[in-house]
């Protein structure tokens, strides 16, 4: 989990910010299913979008 959490993402400025600083994290239970590409695990992430929640770029 730390290593998602340490992902980092371009903001719309350019800048580069870590993904815990742009989203809210939660964890829930799913099916377990382990996907492979080329040999390589997979994984899914999946997210829902609050209407009119915009990040401001200077606020990062």
């Amino acid at each position: 989990m730390q290593n998602i959490k340490n992902l980092m993402l371009w903001s719309t400025a350019g800048l580069e910010i870590p993904l815990t600083k742009a989203v809210e994290i939660d964890l829930s239970r799913a099916y377990a299913q382990i996907n492979r590409r080329n040999g390589r695990r997979n994984i899914q992430v999946k997210l829902g979008v609050t209407p009119g929640r915009v990040a401001e770029p200077a606020k990062i």
